[in-house]
């Protein structure tokens, strides 16, 4: 059983709700499947055509899915991230990234073990930020080197998948 004392806890989504994309996002987006699915055709690369469906079958039905909120905790022990726990041992450091103009504060913590050892978790508002660093800073050291949101993510959100 964890010993719990002091805790900051939010609930946030568990990916983005719904991008709002214009009439040449998808318009793109038909192109750049129809062109590779002629590719697959030219080749006959059917495993790779079906995988181009899967794909665009998963960006399509996130537009009608609504994400479940996700809980976060952080206490003495560790982040509560739903029903994973990560212990303050297995994280090895973690950042802030914030993006004022666009009123996005995102947590990211580098984890020793498991399959994806980036953790990303939005902070509610500014005001969580301080807070957070404050309480993570006790038990973790903060990288400040930094100072941009991971490549991939950046990549995602700008094409709005």
């Amino acid at each position: 059983m964890r010993h719990k004392k002091a805790s900051l806890e939010w609930k946030f989504r568990e990916f983005e709700l719904r991008h709002t994309r214009g009439i040449w996002w998808y318009a793109g987006a038909g192109v750049v499947v129809g062109a590779l699915l002629v590719y697959c055709a030219i080749t006959a690369n059917y495993l790779f055509a079906v995988l181009v469906m899967l794909v665009t079958l998963v960006v399509f039905s996130h537009q009608v899915y609504t994400p479940p909120f996700v809980v976060c905790e952080i206490t003495n022990d560790g982040i509560t991230l739903d029903d994973e726990f990560y212990p303050w041992k297995s994280i090895e450091n973690f950042w802030i990234i914030t993006v004022a103009a666009e009123q996005r504060y995102t947590l990211y913590c580098k984890v020793k073990r498991g399959l994806s050892p980036l953790l990303s978790i939005p902070l509610v508002n500014a005001s969580r930020v301080e807070q957070v660093r404050a309480m993570l800073s006790e038990y973790v050291e903060e990288d400040k080197e930094y100072v941009r949101e991971p490549r991939w993510e950046w990549l995602m959100r700008k094409l709005k998948i």
